[in-house]
C-alpha cells in the first residue's frame, strides 16, 4: 500500500534483465525398441496348444546382440508357455525378426482376448545386458469346434432293431479334422453299430450319421436316452473329445 504525505517518500526498484547461459550436459542413452508390425492366433484353443506369432521391428537406435523375446502372459494360469521365447541374435535398428511361442490353454477358457506382454533382453557393446521396453500383447483364445447334435425320435418293436440319422453341426469358430462320432447307449439299449465318420467340418458345416441299435432287453413303452460324443483333430493334429 503506497504511503502518501509530505513526510514519506516513494522508492521505485529499477531491474535489469540479464541473459547468463548455463551449461547443462544430457545424456541420451540409446536403446532396443521393439515394436508389434503384426500379430497372428493360430490353433489357440481351450484345452490344447498353440501359437502366437508375432513381426517385431527395432525402431529404437541400439544394435542388440543375443536378442531374446518372450511373451508374458498376465494370467500364468490360464496359459502355460510350452515354448516361451524365441532367439533373435542381432538385431539392428530398422530390422525386423519373428518372435513365436507356443501356449497351453486351460481347458474350459472363454473364447476372448487376454492381455500379456512382450519382453525382451539383449547385450549391449560393453557386454552389459539390459532390457527392452515390454509391449502390449493380446492373446486371442478361439471357441473351438463345438457340436449341435439334431436326431428325431425313434420308436423301435421290443426285442428289434433300428437305423438312426444323427446330425452334427460345428457350431464352434474353429474346424475339426477327421471327426467321428459315437453313440453310447446301456445295456437295454445296445448300438450294434455305435461309430461313424464324419470327416473334416468347417464353421457352420453338418454332416450326418447313421447308427444301428438294438432294443432286445428294453421294456415296451419306456423311453430310453442315447448319448453320443464327438472326436477330431485340431489344426496342430492333437486329438480333441
Amino acid at each position: 500500500i503506497p504511503m502518501t504525505g509530505a513526510e514519506y517518500t516513494t522508492i521505485k526498484p529499477l531491474y535489469r534483465e540479464m541473459s547468463l547461459t548455463i551449461p547443462v550436459g544430457i545424456t541420451i542413452k540409446s536403446e532396443v525398441r521393439p515394436a508389434l508390425l503384426h500379430v497372428e492366433q493360430e490353433n489357440l484353443l481351450p484345452g490344447t496348444q498353440g501359437y502366437l506369432t508375432c513381426e517385431v521391428k527395432n525402431v529404437g537406435n541400439a544394435t542388440g546382440s543375443e536378442v531374446v523375446f518372450t511373451v508374458v502372459p498376465s494370467d500364468n494360469v490360464t496359459f502355460q508357455l510350452v515354448e516361451g521365447s524365441t532367439y533373435i541374435g542381432r538385431f539392428e535398428p530398422g530390422m525386423t525378426a519373428p518372435v513365436r511361442v507356443r501356449i497351453a490353454v486351460k481347458d474350459h477358457t472363454a473364447a476372448g482376448s487376454y492381455p500379456a506382454v512382450l519382453q525382451g533382453s539383449y547385450r549391449e557393446s560393453d557386454g552389459s545386458t539390459r532390457s527392452t521396453p515390454s509391449v502390449p500383447v493380446g492373446i486371442t483364445v478361439a471357441k473351438g469346434a463345438e457340436f449341435r447334435v439334431d436326431s428325431p425320435d425313434i420308436v423301435i418293436s421290443p426285442g428289434g432293431t433300428a437305423v438312426i440319422d444323427v446330425s452334427y453341426t460345428n457350431t464352434g469358430d474353429s474346424p475339426a479334422a477327421d471327426a467321428e462320432a459315437r453313440v453310447i447307449g446301456s445295456h437295454l439299449i445296445v448300438p450294434a453299430k455305435d461309430t461313424a465318420a464324419l470327416g473334416f467340418l468347417g464353421p457352420g458345416e453338418t454332416r450326418t450319421a447313421q447308427f444301428e441299435i438294438s432294443a432286445k432287453s428294453a421294456i415296451p413303452g419306456k423311453q430310453y436316452p442315447l448319448d453320443t460324443e464327438v472326436k477330431y483333430r485340431d489344426g496342430l493334429g492333437a486329438l480333441m473329445l
